[in-house]
């Protein structure tokens, strides 16, 4: 696996961990975290709004604002579903761990612990 690959997994899992703990979370807010953090690199608007859609996290529309002008789409091939049943356990699993990994960052000064969670995510989320 290439550096660059390993590189994006990174800030895509940070998102989606800033995402799962702060919904709201705007593009500016995911950047401040990432480098206060002490990350190298930079995360673009696009990363964040890809793990928003592909993770379904929508930011609420500010009141007052109007909705996008419809536009013509193109027709995309639907993405394949996985049939197997342990797909959806693997969701759900990986949804459990977000849920007790939230929980041991609230504890505080579990850095151990959360690394080993965040380790297994990454893999279960790999493995789905």
């Amino acid at each position: 696996m290439s550096v660059r690959g390993t590189r994006d997994q990174g800030k895509s899992m940070f998102i989606k961990e800033m995402l799962v703990d702060h919904p709201e979370a705007s593009h500016q807010e995911i950047v401040k975290a990432w480098q206060s953090s002490g990350m190298p690199g930079s995360i673009s608007a696009t990363l964040v709004s890809r793990v928003r859609k592909r993770e379904g996290i929508s930011r609420k529309r500010k009141p007052g604002r109007r909705p996008a002008a419809p536009t013509a789409t193109v027709a995309k091939a639907p993405r394949p579903v996985s049939t197997s049943p342990s797909a959806g356990r693997l969701v759900e699993l990986e949804v459990e761990i977000d849920r007790v990994l939230k929980k041991v960052v609230e504890l505080g000064s579990l850095t151990q612990v959360e690394d080993v969670l965040r380790k297994t995510r990454r893999q279960l989320y790999s493995a789905s």
